[in-house]
């Protein structure tokens, strides 16, 4: 079974099983895109789930991440041929800040993040190899929402302390369920 069957298994399971434990549990989910600044200096897509329970204070929020990393290590040496695969789960608490009336809603939050990169090299006549690595780090979190009907649109910036270290902007639209 490949790894994206498992975590679509994995998300499913999740949303279930919390929607049957928390019956007045709010779940919004969506697509999200952004850039990250800092190690990778990509593109990313992903998806943004956020639960909210009347019990808690704060939103959980799982979060999952591709980037689209630059391949081009080669340096023009012909033969070579690198692919680079970048993946990041996360699990963060949101916290909507009690302001005043205002058409947005702002947020911060901090959890935890799993980034696993892969590179494959093959260089012709010689052969080849993978290298994959996972490590956990810090995320901090600051947004704003931007409430409508069942349409929320988001913007933020989130920052992973550790290896990696990574600076995203990332927006997306968020639907109620």
């Amino acid at each position: 079974m490949n790894k994206s069957r498992v975590l679509l298994a994995f998300f499913v399971s999740f949303f279930a099983l919390t929607s049957v434990a928390f019956a007045q549990t709010e779940i919004e989910l969506g697509p999200r895109v952004g850039y990250e600044l800092d190690t990778y200096e990509s593109f990313l897509i992903g998806a943004d789930v956020r639960i909210a329970t009347p019990s808690l204070p704060v939103r959980i929020n799982p979060t999952l991440d591709y980037f689209f990393v630059d391949d081009d290590f080669s340096g023009g040496a012909s033969g070579v041929d690198v692919s680079v695969t970048v993946f990041q789960l996360g699990v963060n608490a949101l916290y909507d800040l009690p302001l005043p009336e205002l058409s947005f809603m702002p947020y911060v939050g901090a959890g935890i993040a799993l980034t696993r990169a892969t590179v494959e090299l093959d260089v012709a006549g010689v052969g080849s190899g993978e290298n994959s690595d996972t490590e956990a780090g810090i995320n901090l979190i600051g947004g704003l929402t931007f409430p409508t009907n069942n349409l929320k649109p988001f913007v933020q910036v989130q920052v992973t302390i550790g290896d990696p270290d990574l600076f995203s902007l990332v927006g997306g639209l968020l639907f109620s369920f």
